[in-house]
Order: structure tokens, then C-alpha cells, then sequence
């Protein structure tokens, strides 16, 4: 994914990053496209500098299209307050002479999901970043539109989305669910390969 950086002179480069990139392999991304050190390189988000960590863009809710404020040792500012405008969210804008702008924070996307139990489907209205797990408790806690699926009681079934078995413990986003896609669910359970 394509990803705008900005420095605090003005500068603006975009850099193709891996959707699920730690934050130092970002800066490694940037070191790489134009030379800056990666211990020099100071990076925000929605106001917040992002941690060298094993965090990475999911977490962080960076997506295609993004800027990051990108500060270097030799800047003469102080770190953003706010994050530099995300182009994909309107700004609420604070007071005027107030020091920061202030944002309401963003709900993850949310998609419609069709979840198709043999013959019957049920579709629901789910955020993205809901794992897999998540799912199976939507399914199971009684909501009047999945009501209609006869899931076993003993939680023997798993989901399936283009021929692949979803993950549990990952998130809608990470398998790549669409708005509109339709995820299945088979009889049984899945165990890893004992040897």
C-alpha cells in the first residue's frame, strides 16, 4: 500500500509499505527510498509518534493512502499535536487560537458480511477489524438475523472464505473480507496436522 509522508519542511514522498509493517520496518522502507537514518526518524499518527515496536499499520489503523508526519533531528518544530489531515475522514476543527485540532476518533469500516450456512444465509453488519472469534460470538449470541442459521450448539464449525480457513484469532481486514463477501461455515473442527 502507498503511504504519504510529510516533514516538518514541507517535504512529501510516498513510499510503498507492506500492509502489516512494523513501524521500524517503515522507517526502513524510508531509509531505503530516501536516505534518512532510521534512529533519526521520528514518526506521528493521529497525533500520537508511533512506537518502535512490534506494532504495525493494523494496529495503528494506517491504510492505503495515509500520511505520516515524518520529524529528523535537524527540524526546528515540536512533534504535531494532531496528525497531518487524513484524507479519507472529514476534520473537526477546534476553536479558533486553540493549539491542537482536535479529532473524533474513527470507528474501523465496517462491512456487510453474508454467512452462509448450507442452504440458509444470514447477513451481517460487522467493523473489519472484528477477529474471527468475534464472529462466532456475533453468530452465537442469540442477534435475530443469524437466529435463522441451526449452528451446532457445541461450536463444532469453522469459516470459510475463498476456499481458505479463516483464522480465528484474525481479523476480517487480515483476510482480506470485502463489503458484500460471503463467508462460509462448515461442520466440524479443524485441528493442525500432528506428526
Amino acid at each position: 500500500m502507498d503511504v504519504t509522508f510529510e516533514t516538518a519542511s514541507g517535504r512529501r514522498f510516498t513510499v510503498e509499505i507492506w500492509y502489516f509493517s512494523t513501524v521500524r520496518r517503515i522507517k526502513e522502507y524510508v531509509l531505503r527510498q530516501v536516505g534518512f537514518p532510521v534512529e533519526s526518524q521520528r514518526l506521528f499518527f493521529a497525533g500520537a509518534e508511533l512506537d518502535d515496536d512490534d506494532l504495525d499499520t493494523e494496529h495503528y489503523s494506517i491504510l492505503h493512502g495515509s500520511t505520516l508526519r515524518l520529524l529528523l533531528p535537524d527540524d526546528k518544530t515540536t512533534p504535531p499535536t494532531a496528525a497531518v489531515e487524513d484524507v479519507r475522514s472529514p476534520p473537526v476543527t477546534s476553536s479558533p487560537g486553540a493549539a491542537a485540532v482536535s479529532r473524533r476518533p474513527r470507528s474501523p469500516p465496517r462491512v456487510t458480511v453474508k454467512v452462509k450456512w448450507g442452504a440458509k444465509a444470514a447477513e451481517l453488519a460487522v467493523s473489519e477489524m472484528m477477529v474471527v472469534k468475534d464472529l462466532r460470538a456475533e453468530l452465537a449470541g442469540g442477534d435475530a438475523t443469524a437466529a435463522q442459521l441451526p449452528l451446532p450448539n457445541d461450536g463444532g464449525y469453522f469459516f470459510i472464505y475463498k476456499q481458505n480457513v479463516m483464522e480465528e484469532d484474525r481479523t476480517l481486514r487480515w483476510h482480506d473480507v470485502k463489503d458484500g463477501d460471503t463467508i462460509e461455515i462448515f461442520n466440524g473442527r479443524v485441528t493442525g496436522g500432528g506428526g
